[in-house]
């Protein structure tokens, strides 16, 4: 049964009950089922708000506490093409052992990895894979007929040949008590594996002789570069002194000087860059690229006791002497003996 409305009469203030104007106004169909504009206009607004903010919610639960910059896409990768515009690649590939690469101690994982060759033709229609054998090369010390391995410190490549060398000094007991030149000899290592030993004795005199150093006074080095632009050998040495090697000593010996010398070490050239620090030395060199090998990184590490105590680095140009940046400390105690660009 439908209900009944009654009228209310019209310019009649004291009619009984509510006026019109104190009827609230309610989010529901009228009497003749139809919704007001108001209601609409207010349902409408919630409901965009809802959809706003499920969609708004949505985008934030799929990438949480993460902003939305792109994603850095460099490849490591070098593509090299040949004459016959065919494309070769090298890759690496590595193992997981998951349980099988723990070690016999049980504190030691490691992986097995194979580098190799991928050759694509030019149609993009034949591919090929050469492995290589990842022998190793052993370096022995000294004239290389020692049962000792060798103690490198410096690597750097010269004319197509990769060379390493050690201390550069006589290798002594801890009191200073002669034992053998082993250290004064490096090695000279082809791209097929091939190594020859090379007496560096006098060339590692000369350079110290260059600040008034000789025997039985020292210089130790742990780093070195050869420079193709200038043709001329580089060393940073990372301890020296006139007076005989003492482990007890030798941790405050450490030098602020830069070494450069002819390719035969026939000149010697000694500059020294920034300050001298008691027991910081050089560890680490390499030319900052595009600089006509003109400006130079280096680090300079700290012991104390056998234990790492802090790396610098510093940034110069060797030429005029101007400091880039003064020694900065590393954060963390460590000892950096390496840097390169990648």
């Amino acid at each position: 049964e439908n209900p009944k409305v009654s009228a209310m009469p019209k310019g009649n203030s004291n009619a009984t009950g509510p006026s019109r104007t104190s009827i609230p106004h309610r989010l529901s169909a009228s009497s003749s089922g139809r919704w007001s504009t108001t209601s609409l206009i207010v349902v409408t607004a919630l409901t965009t708000m809802l959809i706003a903010s499920f969609i708004s919610l949505t985008l934030k639960m799929q990438q949480p506490g993460c902003d939305r910059s792109p994603y850095n896409t460099s490849q490591l990768g070098k593509v090299i093409k040949l004459d016959d515009g065919s494309r070769v690649y090298e890759v690496v590939v590595v193992t997981d052992l998951d349980h099988d690469s723990k070690d016999a101690t049980g504190k030691n994982w490691y992986s097995y990895i194979k580098r190799g060759v991928i050759t694509i033709n030019k149609e993009l229609s034949k591919a090929s894979v050469v492995w290589q054998d990842g022998k190793e090369v052993l370096l022995v010390d000294g004239a290389g007929n020692e049962t000792k391995g060798f103690k490198g410190e410096w690597l750097t490549v010269k004319d197509g040949e990769l060379w390493a060398g050690g201390l550069g000094k006589e290798w002594t007991t801890t009191e200073g008590v002669f034992v053998n030149r082993n250290p004064m000899w490096v090695k000279r290592i082809t791209n097929d594996g091939c190594v020859r030993h090379v007496n560096w004795e006098e060339p590692y005199k000369q350079l110290r002789g260059a600040i008034g150093i000789h025997y039985p006074g020292y210089m130790i080095h742990e780093s070195a570069q050869w420079s193709t632009v200038h043709r001329k050998w580089f060393f940073m040495p990372r301890r020296a002194s006139k007076l005989m090697y003492t482990e007890a000593e030798d941790e405050s010996r450490g030098t602020n000087y830069l070494l450069t010398a002819s390719e035969d070490f026939s000149h010697v050239d000694a500059r020294q860059v920034g300050k001298q620090n008691g027991p910081r030395g050089f560890s680490a060199f390499q030319f900052v690229p595009e600089t006509k090998d003109q400006i130079i990184v280096a680090l300079k590490s700290e012991e104390k006791d056998g234990v790492p105590v802090a790396t610098y680095i510093t940034i110069f140009d060797f030429q005029s002497g101007h400091i880039l940046l003064d020694e900065q400390p590393l954060q963390g105690k460590y000892k950096y003996e390496g840097i390169a660009f990648v």
